[in-house]
């Protein structure tokens, strides 16, 4: 496969599924960058997903989300879930 259809091929397959998601995207815009992100972890298979779940203004979670960061990581994306963000809940279910 050449290189100007590999990328021909992706191009039909972003577009694809953004036609497939276009009434959620339009309705939780937060959904766009994280489908970018899924596109490119599924490019690089070994990333490493690390989702850090709590209060955003508590202590604990301040913690958590330092741990998660204490270490440089290219292929590492870190997720903050908000238990009490109703839209938040919904998105992830």
């Amino acid at each position: 496969m050449l290189a100007e259809s590999k990328a021909e091929h992706y191009k039909r397959n972003a577009e694809h599924l953004l036609a497939v998601f276009e009434k959620r995207l339009k309705a939780l815009p937060m959904a766009v960058p994280l489908m970018c992100c899924a596109a490119d972890m599924l490019r690089v298979p070994s990333r490493k997903q690390v989702v850090v779940v709590g209060e955003r203004n508590s202590e604990k979670f301040e913690r958590m989300l330092a741990a998660a960061h204490a270490s440089y990581d290219p292929n590492k994306t870190v997720l903050h879930i908000d238990p009490n963000n109703k839209e938040e809940m919904e998105f992830w279910e």
